[in-house]
């Protein structure tokens, strides 16, 4: 921002745009080193050299902290457990030379949403948790927050940020984009064609449309009566477990487990005979003889 007079913002931004700031003139500078570049965008009068917004391009570069602050991008998503954490690249039991890093977490409106000073072992490194609130929209959605490293005390020193997170919930995910949230349970059925949502998701069908024909896990034939198929890939793209269970009446308590596949692993049984792959696809079982009873598959994500 400088030459002439300062002009107002658009009243609808570009979707590119992360950061707009008319409030005074300025200028960008840039620090380039082997492994990126670090743009900052720096306030003059009234503001005095302030850094205003700044963003880097490769991998950052060790920063010697001043008095002012440092932002980092954060590309985050609805529902993610985020920890993000300072560290100061010192020998064991030293003293940090003239730096004590605070954070501060902002959302995609500017907002200062979660703040840290503390949290550390050594007492003077921040620790910051925090949950994105709200449910992912799709698989490839990222919202663009930051971080904000701030000195708390005259000086400067090298500090590193880390940033940790869990897996994310990928059912969820899934289902938020495809599946109306009023039945986008694991267990129901938003179609109607008898396959839960879970199960379609397993086997990347799509929930909210029949399929046709409508998948059957389970079956038997004219050709084999005496044989039940189960009608599921040798092998999963995600890790699941499966339980080949029985029941003799159809009550919640009366499904007692028949044979077991984890997800490294073949079928197991402790009771009996377990269901071998068949080279047509999927498992064929035998039932052992005895009075008519009814089987169902529960699948589980581990």
């Amino acid at each position: 921002i400088g030459g002439n007079s300062i002009y107002g913002l658009a009243a609808t931004p570009v979707p590119q745009s992360r950061f707009r700031y008319n409030a005074g003139f300025g200028a960008l500078r840039g620090d380039v080193g082997p492994d990126g570049v670090r743009f900052e965008f720096r306030a003059v009068a009234p503001l005095g050299g302030t850094v205003i917004d700044s963003f880097s391009i490769g991998k950052p570069p060790s920063i010697r902290l001043p008095s002012g602050a440092d932002t980092w991008s954060l590309p985050v998503r609805r529902g993610q457990d985020l920890h993000l954490s300072t560290r100061t690249p010192l020998p064991p039991g030293s003293l940090p030379p003239g730096v004590d890093p605070a954070l501060e977490l902002i959302n995609a409106d500017g907002t200062v949403v979660a703040t840290a000073s503390s949290g550390a072992g050594d007492g003077f490194n921040a620790v910051l948790t925090y949950t994105v609130p709200g449910v992912p929209a799709s698989p490839d959605e990222a919202l663009p927050w930051s971080v904000r490293v701030t000195n708390q005390i005259d000086g400067s020193g090298e500090y590193e940020v880390h940033l940790g997170s869990p897996a994310f919930d990928a059912y969820s995910v899934w289902a938020a984009g495809i599946v109306p949230a009023s039945v986008a349970g694991p267990t129901a059925d938003a179609d109607q064609d008898g396959s839960p949502n879970l199960l379609e998701y397993l086997l990347q069908s799509d929930p909210a449309r029949p399929s046709a024909p409508a998948h059957r896990p389970l079956s038997v034939t004219a050709e084999a009566p005496g044989e039940l198929h189960i009608n599921l890939p040798a092998s999963w793209d995600r890790p699941v477990t499966v339980r080949l269970q029985r029941s003799a009446d159809l009550t919640p308590s009366a499904w007692s487990t028949v044979a077991i596949k984890t997800p490294a692993g073949p079928w197991s049984s402790d009771v009996g005979a377990v269901p071998l792959i068949h080279p047509a696809g999927g498992y064929r079982f035998t039932p052992p003889p005895g009075r008519p009873v009814f089987y169902r598959l529960a699948l589980s994500l581990e």
